[in-house]
């Protein structure tokens, strides 16, 4: 059974993500399918879910062609710390429901001086919004998933925290998860091991993947110089 839903779920293919925060930051009507969409939008309306998800009157799972997705208010602790990896003077994340237009917004609390400050989602930066719509997408995906140029409206810092993230969250014990994103960055290049990299090319209209040669030679070229993948690739050395 489990080959089975493995074969499955490469036949069944998975979401590439485009994150645009303009549209993220947006109010998101209530009725609205709950999960992260190709330009990131459902932020609002899936934290509403995992916020409440507890609740007697709010149960909620989904459930696909791979695997079964469990809405918990653990969950949304988790992304809420994530988030605060970007922005450390985000509190608290609050998605509210106004019942009479039937539409949620995200607001942000920040920490002031002596109080909280609640803002719309829509005074964050470009890259805190789209962090924290890649996070919640992360968190709460299929089995399979890509994301294009990550570097998108992200600090050079905080590209090289999704990489971390998202090797971790695909070798913990949680769930069976690929993640596959195609950049240019040098920031995300030097955050990967050799082994990680397929170099993606076009020759006589035929497009071509492989493997970097020999990984453990430039590995050592890595600890020996201090120079990262980035390095190498700028430098045409792949």
């Amino acid at each position: 059974d489990k080959i089975a839903t493995s074969l499955l779920s490469d036949f069944v293919g998975g979401t590439t993500f485009n994150i645009i925060p303009s549209l993220v930051s947006k109010f998101e009507d209530a009725s609205l399918p709950i999960g992260i969409n190709r330009d990131g939008t459902g932020l609002s309306v899936t934290l509403y879910a995992l916020k409440h998800a507890n609740s007697p009157r709010f149960i909620i799972s989904r459930d696909s062609n791979r695997n079964r997705i469990t809405y918990n208010t653990k969950t949304f602790n988790k992304i809420l710390e994530l988030i605060k990896i970007a922005n450390n003077s985000i509190a608290h994340i609050d998605p509210v429901l106004d019942r009479f237009n039937n539409q949620i917004q995200l607001k942000v609390e920040i920490k002031g001086s002596d109080t909280l400050i609640p803002l719309p989602l829509s005074t964050m930066s470009d890259g805190t919004i789209k962090w924290m719509s890649l996070i919640t997408a992360l968190i709460t995906s299929q089995n399979i998933f890509s994301i294009e140029e990550p570097e998108n409206f992200l600090h050079p810092l905080m590209q090289q925290e999704i990489v971390k993230i998202m090797r971790s969250t695909m070798q913990s014990k949680e769930k069976d998860l690929f993640v596959l994103m195609t950049t240019h960055s040098e920031s995300v290049l030097n955050s990967a091991s050799p082994e990680e990299i397929v170099i993606i090319e076009m020759k006589n209209g035929i497009t071509l993947a492989r493997r970097i040669e020999d990984s453990s030679n430039m590995k050592k070229a890595i600890n020996e110089t201090g120079f990262g993948l980035g390095y190498y690739y700028l430098s045409n050395s792949f």
